[in-house]
């Protein structure tokens, strides 16, 4: 019986170890057909490069610039969703980007989903810390409007639109998403001169939203 007994428990450590573990950061690279260059997309060499094995991460930067991250959230159901980012810049901006992907529990295949089945709705508006940022915008509005908006017609909300993007931060631990704005300044260096102090009031007044993973329901969830 004794015999029995550790044969039962050393089955058990076994599937662990060999069932459940078995997903890690390489299988997900492989299930996704990972290659740098998909990510990567600017005249950017990297630098350094995390394989974080225990924690199930991979990221490659160049300086301050996270080039591309790389995790994955294990659900309930023993699914697992990955998420990954790239960054792309042009002469003037830099802007990051995401891709979602839905391993099902065979760990076999990677389906590609919409950023939608996983995050909430979010609005620039959501990251102001007043009203500063607007108001901002309205005294440089007709100016902006004379020189770069289509018919001179544009609104708050457009300027909004052109200057500001999203930069979802992937966690190397845990299972909070943090997401700030990445901010172009296109417009105050070819369209209209706005005073570095003015300027520093679009970066100043936003703050960062967090967001974390519901195993459950497999989304991201505003905290």
């Amino acid at each position: 019986m004794f015999r029995t007994l550790l044969f039962i428990i050393a089955f058990s450590i076994s599937y662990l170890v060999c069932g459940q573990e078995s997903f890690s950061i390489h299988k997900c690279l492989d299930l996704i057909n990972f290659e740098l260059k998909d990510y990567n997309l600017a005249d950017t060499s990297p630098s350094d490069t995390i394989l974080d094995v225990k924690n199930g991460y991979f990221e490659v930067s160049y300086d301050y610039a996270k080039l591309c991250q790389v995790t994955y959230f294990k659900n309930a159901d023993k699914s697992f969703t990955v998420l990954s980012t790239g960054y792309y810049s042009d002469q003037q901006c830099f802007n990051y980007f995401s891709y979602f992907h839905h391993i099902p529990s065979s760990t076999d295949t990677s389906i590609s989903m919409e950023q939608i089945s996983y995050l909430p709705e979010l609005q620039f508006e959501d990251f102001f810390v007043s009203d500063t940022i607007t108001k901002m915008i309205s005294k440089y509005l007709p100016e902006i409007n004379a020189n770069y908006l289509p018919n001179g017609e544009g609104s708050i909300q457009d300027v909004i639109n052109e200057i500001y993007n999203y930069h979802i931060i992937l966690p190397r631990q845990g299972k909070q998403l943090i997401v700030e704005l990445t901010l172009c300044d296109y417009i105050p260096t070819n369209v209209v001169s706005i005073s570095e102090e003015d300027w520093a009031v679009f970066s100043e007044f936003t703050h960062p939203v967090y967001l974390h993973y519901n195993k459950k329901s497999k989304k991201f969830e505003r905290k």
